[in-house]
């Protein structure tokens, strides 16, 4: 899978030795909320490791990276190459630790792995979904190109509290125009 590299950032696979940052950033309420049951609170370094053999496994569709500022893990970035009749559909998602939020990060991020993602797979769309109090995933999604797409109403509950799913996706016409890389 190897590295992605943009203005600030570095994308890359997971690493032994990786697993107690991600504890230490990622164990945070406020992110496991924006998140998919599949990112538990509290996030524990067992949880981290239960993680790291998952998304290690070479049969696996899912391709993570953790991202890392100033040689230090900041968050992480994930998306999952569909199959059966959702071949050539890829979904995904983002985190980072709370001291990073607001510093345009998860823009910079956003938009190297949509590249990484049409440049390297034969995809014709990406889809991502927010919960209706996450105001900035949706922000970001918008500033990388996705459209809303749809609301599917009371269709999250997270720690207890009811939300509707926003969501969104990217095709990969659209991205060619935005990047000007139509022949």
């Amino acid at each position: 899978m190897g590295e992605i590299r943009t203005e600030r950032l570095v994308l890359r696979e997971y690493r032994e030795g990786d697993a107690a940052r991600i504890s230490e950033i990622a164990n945070n309420k406020k992110i496991a909320n924006n998140m998919v049951d599949t990112f538990p609170y509290p996030f524990l370094l067992e949880d981290v490791e239960k993680w790291a053999k998952i998304v290690s496994n070479s049969e696996n569709c899912d391709k993570n990276f953790v991202v890392v500022f100033e040689g230090e893990i900041i968050g992480g970035v994930g998306f999952k190459l569909e199959e059966g009749f959702r071949e050539g559909v890829v979904a995904g998602g983002f985190w980072f630790g709370e001291d990073y939020w607001g510093r345009g990060f998860a823009t910079e991020v956003l938009n190297a792995i949509v590249d990484y993602i049409f440049e390297n797979f034969d995809v014709r769309r990406i889809s991502a979904g927010t919960f209706s109090w996450n105001s900035s995933a949706a922000k970001v999604l918008k500033k990388c190109g996705f459209s809303k797409e749809g609301c599917r109403e009371n269709a999250v509950i997270r720690f207890g509290k009811v939300c509707d799913e926003y969501l969104y996706g990217l095709l990969k016409c659209e991205w060619e125009v935005l990047n000007d890389r139509i022949d």
